[in-house]
C-alpha cells in the first residue's frame, strides 16, 4: 500500500513538473507540421511519413528520425489529438443522421474524383455564363460533408449537400435549386435505381460516380450518359471515422477516414438538355481524366 502511494504521488508530481516546463520550442518546420496537424490541413503523420501515400513528405521523412525524441512526441501528439477529434466528430454527425443507412453505404468520395470532374463543371458553369463561385451544385446524399469542402478546395461554393433525407425532399417538393447534379450515390438497396430515375425526370445536367458494374444492370437503361470520366488510377472511398464498427474499418486510416476500394468506378455524365455534343475534344485539351465516349472506349479494367 505505502509503495502504490509514493508512485501516485510520484506520478501526480510528474504531471505537475510536465505542465509547469516551458512549451517546448519548435523549429519553424516543426511548428509549421503540428499547426498543420491540429488543424486537419493536409494527411495525417502516417500519410506524410509513407511513400506510397499522397500527402507523402520526402523532406519530413528525411528527418524524422533526428528530430530530438520530445520533438517527434510533440508531433505524435498533435496527430493523436486531431485523430480522435475527427472520430469524435464522426460519431456525432452519424448519430444526427435523418434516416437509417446501411454501414457499408458510408462512404465519401475522394479529392480527385472532384477534381477529374473539375473541367466538366467550367464547361457546365461557362455555359449558363457562371463561374466556379456561382455554379449550383446538388449531391442529394449526404453522408459527412465532404463533398462539399472538397468542391470548395476547387472555387466551387454554391454547393447543396445537406444533413436531410433526399427522399423527403423528393416528396415533399423542397428539391433545393440548382444546375447539376453531382453525387457518388449509397449502393445498397434500390438507391442507384432511384436515383438513375430521378436524373431521367429531372432535366440538368447529372454527373454520377458508379461502380463498373451498375451499367450490367436493368435500371441503368434510365439513363443516357453523354461520355464517362475515368481515373487514371482507381479511387479509394472513404468511410469518415466512427461512422462503422472496427470489424468494418479497412487497414489504413487517414484524415479522411478509413480507406476502402472494393470496386472500379468513374463518372457518367450527360450535359443535356444544356449542351446536347459532348464537349470530349475541349475536355481531352485539358488532360487528366479518360474522357471516353463510350464504356467501349474505358480503359479494360474499368468497363463492365
Amino acid at each position: 500500500m505505502a509503495k502504490n502511494k509514493k508512485k501516485s504521488k510520484a506520478k501526480k508530481a510528474a504531471k505537475k513538473a510536465q505542465q509547469a516546463a516551458p512549451a517546448l520550442a519548435l523549429a519553424p518546420a516543426e511548428a509549421a507540421l503540428v499547426k498543420e496537424l491540429e488543424t486537419g490541413t493536409g494527411g495525417t503523420l502516417s500519410d506524410r511519413l509513407n511513400p506510397g501515400h499522397p500527402a507523402f513528405d520526402a523532406a519530413l521523412k528525411a528527418r524524422w528520425k533526428g528530430l530530438g525524441k520530445k520533438t517527434r512526441q510533440h508531433i505524435v501528439a498533435a496527430d493523436t489529438k486531431r485523430n480522435q477529434d475527427l472520430r469524435d466528430a464522426g460519431a456525432r454527425d452519424a448519430a444526427l443522421l435523418p434516416f437509417e443507412a446501411e454501414p457499408d453505404d458510408h462512404c465519401e468520395s475522394p479529392p480527385e474524383a472532384y477534381a477529374d470532374l473539375a473541367a466538366t463543371l467550367d464547361v457546365v458553369a461557362a455555359a449558363l455564363s457562371r463561374d466556379r463561385a456561382t455554379l449550383r451544385i446538388y449531391d442529394p446524399y449526404y453522408c459527412s460533408g465532404a463533398v462539399a469542402r472538397h468542391l470548395r478546395t476547387l472555387g466551387f461554393e454554391r454547393i447543396h449537400n445537406e444533413r436531410e433525407d433526399f427522399y423527403d425532399v423528393l416528396r415533399s417538393g423542397r428539391l433545393p435549386p440548382h444546375d447539376i447534379v453531382v453525387t457518388n450515390p449509397p449502393y445498397s438497396s434500390d438507391h442507384v435505381r432511384r436515383l438513375l430515375a430521378f436524373c431521367a425526370a429531372n432535366a440538368r445536367p447529372y454527373c454520377l460516380l458508379l461502380p463498373n458494374y451498375v451499367c450490367r444492370r436493368p435500371e441503368y437503361a434510365l439513363i443516357t450518359p453523354q461520355y464517362y470520366v475515368c481515373p487514371r488510377r482507381r479511387y479509394n472511398y472513404w468511410t469518415p471515422k466512427a461512422f462503422r464498427g472496427r470489424d468494418k474499418s479497412q487497414g489504413h486510416v487517414s484524415a479522411l477516414g478509413h480507406r476502402t476500394s472494393p470496386f472500379a468506378s468513374y463518372w457518367h455524365v450527360s450535359l443535356a438538355p444544356l449542351l446536347n455534343d459532348a464537349p470530349l475534344a475541349e475536355l481531352r485539351r485539358h488532360g487528366g481524366p479518360h474522357y471516353c465516349a463510350s464504356i467501349s472506349e474505358l480503359p479494360a479494367g474499368a468497363r463492365c
